[in-house]
């Protein structure tokens, strides 16, 4: 899951359903519309935490109260964190969700707006959007203030053994911005396929398996700059 950001935002403009969440709190699941691949897994539900994250896994943890590092084994899992910290809907704002499009290219998307953190102030205002059929997530960012606390923004996976870190920090973002994840490009090789060992490298071990590469097992860190797609 490549990664790549740009400075612009544009923000689904959509009155969708509202979720009313209390703090530290978890929403029932949501159906999406459509079947979404994340890490190899497919979904049709996904769950929103006040705390500024989607999961697609039933009884994981609402995060409280500070951004974890990402991949981090342990509940919540199965995370698209968008602005993960602890965020406070009693103290103002709302949290939305609605899938919009034709098949086979709609998308679901989660806006939290001007949504405080704990106990007041420094309103957040993203959106997290997943599209069918590429298996694409952006992240688009209006407002993502800090209030000194540790905040993680990335993806991993059910496990929490594999993860793409987009940032670990306790200063705010630069907005407006959008950051896309990207699968990777299956890689596959047969049985049939050779390779070249030499004997410079004398701990290659060549087998006759087949040997395969999971595509969403296979992650990259590369970060490039690109214009925020709308």
């Amino acid at each position: 899951l490549p990664t790549r950001e740009g400075p612009g935002i544009s923000l689904t403009k959509t009155v969708g359903t509202a979720v009313p969440l209390g703090d530290d709190e978890v929403s029932l699941a949501l159906p999406m519309g459509f079947t979404f691949d994340y890490f190899g897994v497919n979904y049709t539900d996904a769950y929103i935490s006040s705390n500024g994250f989607l999961t697609f896994l039933p009884g994981q943890s609402n995060g409280c109260c500070t951004g974890q590092a990402i991949p981090s084994a342990g509940s919540p899992d199965a995370i698209i964190a968008g602005w993960w910290e602890d965020l406070y809907p009693p103290g103002g704002g709302s949290i939305q969700y609605q899938t919009l499009g034709v098949a086979p290219n709609r998308r679901f998307v989660v806006q939290y707006t001007n949504l405080p953190h704990f106990s007041s102030g420094n309103p957040v205002t993203m959106q997290v959007k997943l599209f069918e059929g590429t298996n694409v997530i952006e992240v688009h960012y209006q407002d993502a203030p800090s209030d000194s606390g540790t905040h993680s923004a990335g993806v991993e996976n059910e496990t929490g053994t594999i993860g793409v870190q987009y940032v670990l920090q306790s200063t705010g973002l630069v907005t407006p911005l959008a950051v896309q994840y990207t699968p990777a490009t299956a890689v596959t090789a047969s049985a049939s396929d050779s390779a070249t060992v030499t004997i410079a490298d004398p701990d290659i071990v060549v087998a006759s398996a087949k040997a395969y590469l999971s595509a969403l097992n296979k992650l990259h860190s590369k970060v490039e700059r690109v214009a925020a797609q709308g």
